[in-house]
């Protein structure tokens, strides 16, 4: 996606530890690879968070270091399992936006744990990096269940009409972007209906909650 030429993409900073009442996210391990290899295989997969190909797994392992140096990428932890991962990718600080994305593991799909995993990332990113805004690309699909927020939290900032040839046909791609000022406005609310509360970091995993 657009990446300006000059633009600071990284910090120095670890990865962190985020703990939520359903999940945590956390940093990645060897252990995740196998997964995140699937994500990467998928076929509703974004060519953008990793780059056009599919590399033999050896190939992929030797990719993850320069991934994690141009992005983030945090594992969703549902007690004794990976649920999913979360990923922040073309961080523009100076211009302060950046992209994210998720994935689930199958079973973890539409999950109160990917929700609030999503919102404690987002969450993060605003603090942390003081982005003004935060883009997701999602196929239509993935994108109507945005639709009650479009307007308060969300705006479609584009549409990419038969940008991508998945599962035999030509998709729609729409961009949504979060502003810092709807979130800052929202964050209470959002964050208190999935229970986490004020502060994210104080709460623990009790289980799955469909």
């Amino acid at each position: 996606m657009v990446i300006q030429a000059r633009a600071r993409t990284r910090t120095a900073d670890p990865p962190p530890i985020i703990n939520g009442r359903r999940v945590s996210l956390r940093p990645l391990e060897t252990d995740d690879s196998p997964v995140l290899y699937g994500w990467r295989l998928a076929a509703d997969n974004q060519p953008w968070l990793f780059g056009k190909g599919l590399p033999a797994y050896e190939e992929f392992l030797a990719e993850l270091p320069h991934l994690q140096q141009r992005s983030l990428t945090l594992a969703v932890f549902d007690k004794h399992q990976t649920a999913g991962f979360v990923h922040a990718h073309s961080l523009n600080i100076d211009s302060q936006w950046c992209f994210v994305a998720a994935y689930a593991v199958p079973g973890y799909e539409g999950t109160s744990e990917m929700v609030e995993a999503a919102a404690m990332f987002v969450d993060y990113l605003f603090q942390r990096f003081k982005f003004q805004k935060i883009y997701m690309d999602l196929l239509e699909e993935q994108a109507d269940q945005f639709q009650p927020l479009l307007g308060s939290l969300f705006r479609e900032e584009g549409r990419f009409v038969e940008h991508l040839w998945i599962e035999g046909e030509l998709r729609d791609v729409l961009r949504l972007a979060v502003y810092q000022e709807a979130w800052a406005e929202g964050r209470d609310r959002v964050l208190i209906s999935l229970r986490v509360g004020d502060e994210i970091g104080g709460g623990g995993s009790r289980g799955r909650s469909r």
